[in-house]
């Protein structure tokens, strides 16, 4: 059953187990757990035993509950001890969403994790840096296309701020940033370890550049209203072939899910069978072979 999990899927199973392995069960107020469009937010009552960023680190533990803990291991139900909100970062930073916000109150005590599922790529700055940038986008990772959509969004971005974005280290993303500036797209403010980057000329708007944002934008509109008219008559059919289309996709990578160490020919080889029932994009082909995208 667990073996169609995606990395979402399973940071969600770590914060309703972190919110049941850590709850006070003594106290007057109980477990809140809640979902909505745009967030997830698990509460429970209780504070963090150890400071949060140490908890952020990942090999710190010291649950409330270790029988509820040790069930949920013998379950085989939970990461690593001490690195579940680790995973719960990382993954929300693989998807490029806004980071976990944790509150903790002490009258009564409650910890309160919310988990916003906004992106950090809002669709109108990522078109402005597509237009822009032309053919040359195609050619940047997802990490550059957070670099300069952060650096529109914040007017400047540095270093340190990157490194609360991405899983890179400072040496990494000095060298994105670096080649950005040998590039002519980004320049420099200020030197040493308080160097802010900020878009260069090459992102300078002009009214080309907010007509071509706008029409994008109701092209898409027109497509979505008219792919709803069309699904509404064939919508049990084509809920039907999407779902036997991922199993069958499923199947083909279950050797890649399974094996976290698997030789670079077969992975090549599961990749191109995959590829070849269907286009799939670099996160969808992550999830499906349990596999970071980067």
């Amino acid at each position: 059953m667990r073996q169609s999990d995606t990395r979402v899927h399973k940071a969600l199973r770590e914060a309703v187990l972190n919110t049941l392995i850590h709850a006070n069960y003594f106290a007057e107020v109980g477990i809140v757990i809640e979902k909505e469009k745009s967030f997830f937010r698990f509460s429970n009552p209780g504070i963090l035993r150890i400071p949060y960023e140490k908890a952020i680190e990942g090999g710190n533990s010291d649950p409330r509950n270790p029988f509820l803990f040790k069930m949920f291991s013998q379950l085989g139900l939970g990461e690593r001890s001490g690195y579940g909100l680790e995973n719960i970062h990382t993954t929300w930073r693989q998807q490029h969403w806004k980071m976990p916000a944790l509150q903790e109150e002490f009258q009564p005590e409650r910890t309160t994790l919310t988990l916003l599922t906004t992106s950090l790529l809002p669709d109108d700055i990522v078109k402005f840096i597509k237009f822009s940038l032309k053919d040359r986008y195609h050619l940047l990772s997802p990490d550059e296309v957070l670099i300069l959509v952060t650096a529109y969004q914040e007017k400047s971005v540095t270093n340190v701020r990157l490194q609360t974005l991405t899983n890179k280290y400072a040496q990494d993303i000095n060298k994105l940033l670096t080649n950005f500036v040998h590039e002519g797209l980004l320049e420099t403010q200020g030197a040493g370890r308080g160097t802010e980057y900020i878009l260069s000329e090459v992102f300078k708007p002009s009214q080309e550049i907010f007509d071509y944002i706008q029409q994008s934008n109701h092209s898409e509109k027109s497509e979505i209203q008219g792919n709803h008219e069309i699904n509404l008559g064939n919508k049990e059919k084509i809920l039907g072939n999407f779902s036997e289309s991922y199993n069958q996709l499923l199947a083909i990578a279950k050797p890649a899910r399974e094996n976290a160490r698997l030789k670079p020919v077969i992975m090549r080889e599961l990749i191109l069978s995959l590829c070849k029932e269907q286009f799939l994009s670099l996160n969808e082909l992550s999830e499906l072979l349990n596999r970071e995208a980067s």
